[in-house]
């Protein structure tokens, strides 16, 4: 006997509904939901995609202005994740900070290779591997202008459809700063730096800080650098050593090199101060001092309290466990201690 098998329905047939759905959804990035609300920036150049994370009203009504990313696409660096460019780093942790502060908007921008497009861009880097010159160098060379992007339309939207009177713009770069300020936007700077994760990144930065005038703060790099070493001596506190003298050596590592990274994140801090955009203390317009520091000081005490939790479990000679313990606890607090006072500050 044959059972007629019936026909799955045919989903080109079913209408189309007669309201379209809002583009309005629930994202769940690094564990944690958030809702994002997409808009056309319909521009007959410079256009792309506003994405509207949580609830502006909110955050209008409360007179905190909103966080801002305008971002260029940068398919090596977003999607691929590219090494040599600071682009997926920068835009990583400009969502991070949306993410924390519950709110905030990120305007994609469909600017590839400063407005050139992605040829243009592949076409500027194997000039400069075969030139020995920086992509600005070599655009000129290709017979185009350093950045043809425009941020006019971005600021238009942020003032015109959305109603923004201020916001915090995350960004080192002087050019979109003037973008909004002309648009009549009062602008408070949230510096977004990434330390660069090769050497064709670093030089990448050093171009642009030179070229095109974006804010780097050279004693945030050293901090970072010394949070690294920090990091490398705490963990290497927790190995099971079989020589005191040798364990007391790695004690001593780990307590120089907290001072070092202290000392650095002081002199990062007084550095970013005195960028212009980058006050210290919040005003009415939201302006806050810089949340790399934060970030900083944060990592500094989850290296701290791990390797404090590690090692209670570790086995480490008998004459140094209360050095090593008591250490660990010094370090602990010690940052703890720095982190709430620029908390605080």
């Amino acid at each position: 006997m044959t059972t007629a098998l019936s026909a799955a329905p045919d989903r080109r047939s079913q209408a189309i509904p007669a309201v379209l759905p809002e583009p309005e959804h629930w994202l769940t990035r690094r564990g944690r939901e958030l809702r994002v609300r997409v808009e056309l920036l319909d521009a007959a150049a410079d256009s792309g995609y506003v994405l509207i994370f949580g609830d502006l009203a909110d955050a209008r009504d409360k007179g905190r202005p909103p966080l801002v990313r305008l971002h260029s696409r940068c398919l090596y660096g977003d999607a691929l994740e590219s090494d040599d460019c600071d682009c997926g780093p920068e835009l990583r942790l400009a969502m991070d900070l949306i993410q924390a502060a519950g709110v905030g908007i990120l305007v994609y921008l469909e600017q590839e290779g400063r407005g050139e497009g992605l040829l243009v861009k592949a076409q500027g880097l194997r000039l400069s591997e075969d030139e020995g010159v920086d992509t600005f160098h070599s655009y000129e060379r290709l017979g185009k202008t350093h950045d043809s992007r425009s941020f006019q339309a971005a600021a238009c939207y942020l003032r015109d459809t959305l109603k923004l009177t201020s916001v915090r713009l995350m960004t080192n770069s002087p050019h979109k700063i003037k973008a909004l300020t002309d648009a009549g936007l009062l602008v408070g700077r949230v510096p977004l730096e990434t330390p660069p994760q090769s050497d064709r990144a670093r030089r990448y930065l050093e171009a642009k800080q030179r070229i095109r005038g974006h804010e780097l703060a050279e004693a945030l790099s050293r901090a970072e650098v010394a949070l690294h070493e920090t990091e490398a001596a705490l963990l290497k506190t927790g190995v099971a050593f079989t020589d005191a003298a040798e364990a007391g050596d790695a004690l001593h590592d780990a307590d120089r090199a907290l001072h070092k990274a202290d000392r650095a994140l002081h002199e990062a801090d007084e550095a970013l101060h005195e960028v212009p955009g980058a006050p210290s203390k919040p005003d009415r317009y939201g302006r806050s001092t810089p949340r790399n520091m934060a970030w900083l000081l944060a990592g500094l005490s989850c290296v701290a309290a791990a390797v404090a939790a590690w090692l209670l479990h570790v086995s480490l000679p008998p004459q140094l466990p209360a050095a090593a313990l008591g250490l660990a606890g010094f370090m602990f607090g010690r940052v703890v201690t720095v982190a709430g006072g620029k908390a605080s500050g």
